[in-house]
């Protein structure tokens, strides 16, 4: 039989990788980033706290798509609540935060 402890390991090395993706803009790029912001800009607070804790649970899956979402809900964040629990590094590190209490809808 198997031991837990070896794949409880892996699993958290696995889980950590995925809530971090390497970006490389391109030019086509800011359409659909540009697109996927004014959708999110109608979105409620509680709406887009719950998009955010639903992408941290997904994790990044390597999609493109997903990315320029997320650099699209990291904007939104920023100037519908102020902050964002994203962290985009050096342009190109993308960086998800821990789940967020919609309780208290503290970033």
């Amino acid at each position: 039989m198997f031991s837990e402890a070896p794949y409880s390991f892996l699993f958290v090395i696995i889980y950590h990788f995925m809530k971090e993706y390497m970006f490389f803009a391109r030019m086509e790029d800011a359409a659909p980033i540009k697109n996927y912001i004014d959708e999110f800009l109608n979105f409620t607070p509680s709406q887009l706290i719950a998009a955010y804790n639903e992408t941290v649970d997904l994790g990044f899956v390597g999609s493109r798509e997903q990315a320029r979402r997320v650099i699209a809900l990291h904007n939104a964040m920023k100037k519908v609540l102020g902050s964002s629990p994203i962290n985009i590094i050096n342009n190109s590190v993308i960086v998800l935060g821990e789940k967020i209490d919609s309780s208290n809808q503290q970033i």
